[in-house]
């Protein structure tokens, strides 16, 4: 996925994507500001897709699991 947008370095934000969905300890709101507020300036764009990429992948398997066979 980080290779996709461009970037490989920006897998750490696609596993914390991931690692929201399928878990739900912290809200993803909360994890966009916090993104939004720690990564070097300019690459804010680049970080939250790379965030919702891994976000809706989660999801997906997360719902792939759950659903009846």
């Amino acid at each position: 996925i980080a290779e996709e947008l461009g970037r490989k370095m920006v897998l750490n934000m696609v596993m914390v994507g991931f690692v929201t969905a399928v878990t739900g300890v912290v809200s993803p709101e909360a994890v966009r500001k916090a993104i939004n507020s720690s990564v070097p300036r300019g690459t804010e764009r680049l970080n939250l897709s790379a965030f919702e990429e891994g976000l809706e992948n989660g999801k997906s398997m997360l719902a792939a699991e759950l659903a009846p066979a």
